[in-house]
């Protein structure tokens, strides 16, 4: 890789992290000088001047080009290697996108987005999705009204209103009101908005059984009939806190270009955000699915997301689960920054614990956080 040190170490700690066999880091090329001791690995190969003999003397396969490498002078020196290299260049960005399923926000500018305004670029087309929210919402909401009736019953008897209306941000920054099943207490009206954690005192004991099941979320089927949501896109947050993640994330209102929905890439590989870190995690997968998006993507999140609820009701046992577990272990355990942190730690006493033992030196430093190059 030519680049930031910290890209490198962000990179290496990824690969190890997810288990990437198909990819060895070889190191890094600086593309200024120093480097931190703290981090020994990924090895710092040399300068630009010795590209030719690095690449030759390490068998490189593969070159990947950092954000802040001066992009003409890497392809110049590697044009003029072709005659006597084998070698393949690729953003560091493309690369993440494509091993990772998630969009390194630190390593894009606003160049990124010429994909997406690009005369080839095809989007689901909006008749076809529009259809397929329409036809989807509509039985979903039919076969889950037997639940539904009797959810609605045991909030009432809790005590308050049944559904709970919430103002959120929608396509093109639109405001819309969100309808839930109440799963929490009444709260005073000039009480601020603020993320609801895992243990939130203000969550009812019927609440905590309906988020289990995520069934609280069904009311948003007439959200999506509406027009105002889809079945797949990214979740709609509250206009205060999207007032606050604009401030702090690069990007973040690039989300907003498509419809939020129920069910998204993004939740389903990073589950709740809970935190402005944890929110800068799932933008990178909201751009991914930005860039990404048709009608047979929708189709797999939603077999994925099917799956994981099925086995979140239904805990299968056994060798035949175990299989199953293992097969969607990507997609059973989204991950948030909190298990992030946790994986990072286990994966030293891992398969590649004499790699990570080197790489992850500071694991909790490192691991506080997404990897360096989410935001």
């Amino acid at each position: 890789m030519i680049g930031s040190q910290s890209a490198a170490v962000g990179l290496t700690q990824e690969l190890v992290i997810n288990r990437i066999s198909a990819y060895e880091m070889v190191g890094w090329i600086a593309s200024r000088t120093g480097q931190d001791p703290e981090f020994p690995l990924p090895q710092a190969l040399g300068t630009m001047r010795d590209l030719a003999a690095l690449i030759e003397r390490n068998r490189i396969d593969l070159v990947l080009i950092g954000s802040d490498v001066p992009r003409l002078e890497v392809l110049d020196e590697l044009v003029r290697l072709t005659d006597i290299l084998c070698v393949r260049v690729c953003e560091l960005s493309a690369f993440y996108e494509d091993a990772f399923g998630h969009i390194p926000v630190a390593e894009i500018n606003s160049a990124w987005f010429q994909y997406v305004m690009h005369p080839k670029f095809r989007p689901t087309k909006h008749p076809v999705k529009r259809f397929f929210d329409i036809a989807l919402s509509a039985c979903l909401g039919i076969g889950t009204l037997p639940l539904l009736l009797p959810a609605a019953l045991l909030i009432k008897l809790d005590g308050g209103r049944v559904l709970y209306r919430q103002c959120r941000i929608g396509e093109k920054g639109r405001p819309f009101t969100m309808y839930k099943l109440r799963t929490m207490r009444e709260r005073p009206d000039n009480d601020a908005e603020r993320w609801c954690t895992v243990d939130d005192p203000r969550i009812t004991r019927v609440g905590r059984v309906l988020r289990s099941l995520h069934l609280d979320e069904l009311p948003q089927l007439y959200n999506v009939l509406r027009g105002e949501m889809s079945i797949v896109g990214p979740r709609p947050e509250q206009p205060e806190i999207v007032s606050r993640l604009e401030a702090g994330i690069t990007f973040y209102s690039r989300r907003h270009l498509i419809k939020p929905g129920l069910a998204g890439w993004a939740q389903l590989r990073c589950g709740y955000a809970r935190s402005e870190r944890g929110s800068a995690w799932k933008l990178c997968h909201d751009l991914y699915y930005l860039k990404h998006q048709s009608l047979r993507f929708d189709m797999v999140i939603l077999m994925r997301t099917f799956l994981t609820l099925a086995l979140q009701v239904f805990p299968s046992h056994g060798v035949t689960g175990d299989i199953v577990k293992e097969a969607h272990a990507d997609v059973l355990a989204p991950e948030t920054l909190d298990d992030r942190a946790v994986r990072c730690r286990d994966v030293q006493r891992g398969p590649a614990a004499h790699v990570a033992a080197h790489v992850l030196r500071r694991p909790v430093a490192l691991c506080e956080r997404p990897p360096v190059l989410i935001y």
